[in-house]
């Protein structure tokens, strides 16, 4: 399928060509399988394999255009662009956009779980601009090293969303977020696109993450992930107390250290001294822990893999120069609870 909609004689509604409620086909013959992407240690969910071939659509300029309430699911689109195009409450899951444009589309409601949205590995990104995800379910979705720019992400559902090498400009996020990563570039791309990078000459190294004027102020950062150098120095985060912003990593962690080993006793400083050590130290004590563990459940040589694993998630994650978190991940004991108001404080001097 080739060409555009642009001009066409389809009636109008609110001024764009009215395509509410269409079902464009899908394979017939449809199996779902659990997808555990290279590089990942956790499954994004659900692909889909096909005997009938999807549904393709290439080069076409969707250009105000009301696709609310349709149903695209399942097809894959190639090198398209979307303009002032309506996808209120759609249904758009596993769909794959590769080398496509947004302009001023608005997917607030729309089902986008499982879909391909940064584009296809081995190619230039899909990007977006002046787009909405608004309520949008993005859980599973998946990511290259697209541009979100003046997007606006409030009250999405989030789970197990890696947005890998997204860079994000003037982007907004509101309500609660859980399993998201948000990295400062692009530092585990997939295989096809490293072949891609060398092909065209990429350091993916220089595909940095602005992460520049985005919006957290009104998000709940449940179980969200800075990690890959980002800067977050442009942003701005919730300032209800629920939420520690560490703009000085080295003197917050000295003196909470300081404290936490001069005058707590007992259960609480060793609980704050792991904490610490997982958040923001070298995790010394959590691999310790964890080589203990597998030593007695695992080969040797399993067992240096494992530890081989942390020892680069740690290096990745501790690679920071200011960060976030929300209260609830030092919940899980007293000495966590004492830990945070700390970190609070001392965060705050």
């Amino acid at each position: 399928m080739q060409g555009t909609v642009e001009g066409t004689r389809i009636p109008l509604f609110d001024g764009r060509l009215d395509l509410r409620g269409i079902n464009l086909p899908k394979p017939a013959h449809l199996k779902l399988h659990a997808l555990t992407p290279p590089k990942r240690n956790y499954p994004l969910g659900e692909a889909a394999s096909f005997q009938d071939k999807p549904l393709e659509v290439r080069r076409v300029l969707l250009a105000d255009v009301d696709l609310s309430h349709s149903n695209i699911a399942y097809t894959r689109w190639y090198d398209c662009r979307f303009r002032n195009v309506l996808f209120s409450k759609a249904q758009v899951h596993n769909v794959r956009f590769s080398t496509c444009a947004f302009e001023d589309v608005n997917l607030e409601g729309a089902n986008l779980k499982e879909t391909g949205i940064g584009g296809l590995a081995g190619s230039r990104p899909s990007n977006y601009r002046r787009t909405s995800f608004a309520r949008a379910d993005l859980r599973y979705t998946d990511y290259g090293y697209s541009l979100f720019e003046d997007c606006d992400f409030s009250h999405a559902k989030f789970a197990k969303v890696d947005f890998r090498g997204s860079q994000f400009v003037r982007c907004k996020f509101a309500g609660r977020m859980g399993e998201t990563w948000f990295h400062g570039w692009y530092a585990l791309p997939d295989p096809a696109d490293e072949e891609y990078f060398a092909r065209s000459g990429i350091d993916s190294k220089t595909i940095r993450n602005q992460m520049l004027d985005v919006d957290f102020s009104a998000a709940e950062l449940w179980t969200v992930q800075f990690v890959d150098d980002i800067d977050l120095s442009r942003c701005r985060f919730p300032t209800d107390g629920n939420h520690l912003v560490v703009r000085d990593r080295a003197r917050v962690l000295e003196r909470a250290r300081t404290v936490v080993g001069t005058e707590w006793q007992g259960q609480e400083r060793e609980e704050a001294l792991d904490l610490l050590d997982l958040f923001f130290g070298t995790q010394d004590r959590a691999l310790k822990s964890w080589e203990e563990y597998y030593r007695k459940r695992k080969s040797p040589k399993e067992v240096a893999e494992i530890l081989e694993g942390a020892r680069k998630r740690v290096w990745r994650g501790n690679a920071w120069k200011m960060n976030a978190f929300h209260r609830r991940l030092f919940e899980g004991s007293s000495g966590g609870v004492h830990l945070f108001n700390l970190l609070l404080q001392v965060a705050g001097e």
